[in-house]
C-alpha cells in the first residue's frame, strides 16, 4: 500500500515535471515563431490601425496595404521638402513620387490629406499662396491638432497675400486674422495656440490696429503664462504702451 502510493506520487512528480518541460518548449517555439516573423506582425498592425483611422474618417472601404505603402511614399517628397527642394518634393523624381502625384492617387485617404498639408507647405515657400489655400481647402478629416495646423497655414497664405508688392491688403490681412484666431481656437490647450495668436497680433501690427495687437497679446500673456516666447509677447506689449 505504502509502496503503490509512493509510486503514484513519483508518476504524479514525473507527470508534472513534463508539463512544465512542453509549456517551456512550447513557450520558446512561439518567441521563436514571433521573432523570425516579427516585421509582418508589425507591417500588419500597422495596416489594421490605418483601416481603423480610415474607417473613423470617412467610414469607406479601404485597402490597408496600399494606404501603407502610400504613407512610406510620403517619406520621399518630406525628405526634399526638409532640404528645401520644394519643387522636387511637389511633383517628385527619380528617387520617388512627390506630393501631388500621391494625392492624384490616393484621392479621399487620410494620406492624400497629409500630403496636401505638405505641398502647402511647399506652395507657400515658393510665394504661391493662392495655390497653398486651394490645396489646403481640399483637405478635411484631420484631428484637432492637425486642423488647427492646416487653419494656421491657410493664415499664413493669406497673410502673405495681405502685403503684396509692399503694399497691405485689408481684406487678406483681416482673413489671416480670422484663420490664425481660428487656429488657437481649434486647439486652444497648448501653447502652439499661443503662437497662433501671436501670428494674429502681428498682423494686426502690419494693419496699424494697435488696438487689436495689444488685445490679443494680453490674451497671450493672460491665458499662456508659460509660453516659451512670454519675453517677446512681453517686449511687444511695453512697446505698445502696456506696462508689464
Amino acid at each position: 500500500m505504502a509502496e503503490d502510493l509512493k509510486n503514484d506520487k513519483m508518476d504524479i512528480k514525473e507527470t508534472t515535471g513534463n508539463s512544465i518541460l512542453a509549456e517551456n518548449e512550447s513557450l520558446q517555439s512561439v518567441v521563436g515563431f514571433f521573432k523570425k516573423y516579427q516585421n509582418y506582425f508589425y507591417v500588419a498592425i500597422t495596416a489594421v490601425l490605418l483601416f481603423i483611422a480610415y474607417k473613423q474618417f470617412f467610414g469607406k472601404k479601404v485597402n490597408p496595404v496600399k494606404e501603407l505603402n502610400a504613407e512610406r511614399a510620403l517619406q520621399v517628397p518630406r525628405y526634399h521638402m526638409s532640404r528645401d527642394s520644394f519643387d522636387i518634393a511637389l511633383n517628385g523624381d527619380s528617387t520617388g513620387e512627390g506630393f501631388l502625384k500621391i494625392i492624384n492617387k490616393n484621392k479621399g485617404t487620410l494620406v492624400a490629406n497629409e500630403a496636401r498639408m505638405g505641398a502647402a507647405i511647399c506652395y507657400l515657400k515658393t510665394n504661391r499662396p493662392k495655390d497653398a489655400i486651394k490645396m489646403l481647402d481640399a483637405a478635411d478629416g484631420f484631428g484637432k491638432q492637425l486642423n488647427a495646423r492646416r487653419l494656421s497655414l491657410i493664415g499664413d497664405a493669406n497673410s502673405i497675400l495681405g502685403k503684396e508688392n509692399g503694399t497691405v491688403n485689408k481684406k487678406f490681412c483681416e482673413e489671416a486674422i480670422h484663420y490664425y484666431e481660428k487656429a488657437a481656437s481649434a486647439f486652444s490647450e497648448d501653447d502652439i495656440a499661443a503662437a497662433y495668436l501671436s501670428k494674429a497680433a502681428e498682423v494686426y501690427l502690419k494693419l496699424g490696429d494697435l488696438a487689436g495687437a495689444k488685445k490679443v497679446y494680453t490674451n497671450i500673456k493672460e491665458k499662456y503664462p508659460d509660453f516659451q516666447q512670454m519675453s517677446q509677447v512681453e517686449k511687444a506689449l511695453g512697446r505698445l504702451g502696456v506696462e508689464n
